[in-house]
């Protein structure tokens, strides 16, 4: 089966995950409120929402907080 479409949206390789992130740094999202960063990949970070629990987003829809 194959699955025709357009790349909406792509990771961004920053070169051995260099990030303005690092891990464990408390980060504010608009949506899902304060967390802590427990993983990066790329311009992708997992972070631990205290209210929502573990999400991927990316790092254009976080702030340092």
């Amino acid at each position: 089966m194959t699955i025709d479409g357009d790349l909406v949206v792509r990771s961004v390789d920053l070169g051995n995950d260099k990030s303005a992130f690092s891990f464990g740094e408390r980060v504010f999202h608009l949506k899902f409120g304060y967390g802590a960063i427990a993983g990066i990949e790329g311009n992708k970070l997992t972070i631990d929402f205290e209210q929502t629990g573990r999400k991927k987003v990316l790092d254009s829809f976080i702030k340092k907080g």
